[in-house]
């Protein structure tokens, strides 16, 4: 996190600065910046979700401005007077950047969570074969909780948890059998993902 003001000067692969801010919408947003023209920028942090970018010695420069981190919904750079100068989706900041003219002090601010549109990473952690018995363990997190895990043994469910540890231990046939998991988080609007599919051979005998 800087406190201390940056000079950031040179092509985009030597020049980018990591600005951590954003702590008030909880994850951790860390800016890039670029200068794309022969000059100097000074770039400081001046609150959790605020940077200022400054052309050193009152030049003027084109930068490139990029993000990574917690969603948000915009990006908006202001001048002294606080009219807008450029502004992005955060979705297209986080993808692409933004390039802007930069001949004055600007205010560079991260508006908004964005709501939680992803579903929970989520894999099976452990496979374990028993005498004619399967237990799985599977691990799941996401930004908003994890509301449910549902568990499915070819294709049949064969339970669902809501809270940790994920894990089932149930009788199976002999013979092969694939198993995968689906964890829903707890967003207003709720997202899924299911996991990569683990595929274990069960025996009806321990082997000898």
């Amino acid at each position: 996190m800087l406190r201390l003001a940056t000079r950031v000067e040179g092509s985009t692969a030597e020049a980018t600065v990591r600005l951590d801010a954003l702590d008030s919408l909880r994850d951790t947003l860390t800016w890039y910046v670029a200068v794309l023209e022969s000059a100097r920028v000074v770039a400081r942090r001046v609150a959790p979700h605020r940077i200022e970018l400054c052309p050193e010695g009152g030049g003027h420069a084109r930068v490139r401005l990029r993000y990574t981190g917690a969603p948000v919904e915009r990006v908006v750079v202001s001048d002294g007077d606080g009219a807008v100068v450029a502004e992005a989706e955060g979705a297209k900041m986080r993808d692409e950047g933004m390039e802007f003219p930069l001949h004055a002090r600007v205010i560079v601010e991260a508006r908004g969570a964005a709501a939680d549109c992803v579903g929970p990473a989520v894999d099976i952690e452990r496979v374990e074969a028993g005498t004619a018995s399967l237990s799985v363990r599977v691990r799941a997190a996401d930004r908003s909780g994890v509301a449910t895990v549902a568990l499915y043994c070819d294709d049949a469910l064969v339970g669902e948890k809501r809270k940790p540890p994920y894990a089932w231990l149930w009788p199976v046939a002999e013979g092969w059998h694939r198993v995968h998991a689906v964890a829903t988080d707890g967003a207003a609007r709720p997202n899924a993902s299911t996991s990569f599919a683990r595929t274990v051979c069960v025996r009806t005998t321990a082997a000898e």
